[in-house]
């Protein structure tokens, strides 16, 4: 995995994932943002997440990286 911004996890499968928190997109509300899951061959956008997910265990990430 390249270098992680943002949190580095490793998945209940032994892949590593990176998240970090950004802006949504420019349809979304200009204050909303969303978490952005990648791994080396995939990526996922989470608009419901915790506050506190930056301090979350992996299995927790796990889950929230599943949340639509």
């Amino acid at each position: 995995m390249r270098t992680c911004r943002g949190r580095a996890y490793r998945d209940s499968t032994g892949k590593w994932w990176c998240v970090t928190e950004r802006p949504c997109r420019e349809s979304d509300p200009p204050d909303m943002t969303c978490l952005i899951f990648m791994s080396d061959n995939a990526a996922r956008r989470v608009l419901d997440f915790p506050p506190d997910w930056r301090t979350r265990s992996a299995a927790d990430l796990e889950a929230i990286g599943w949340r639509r």
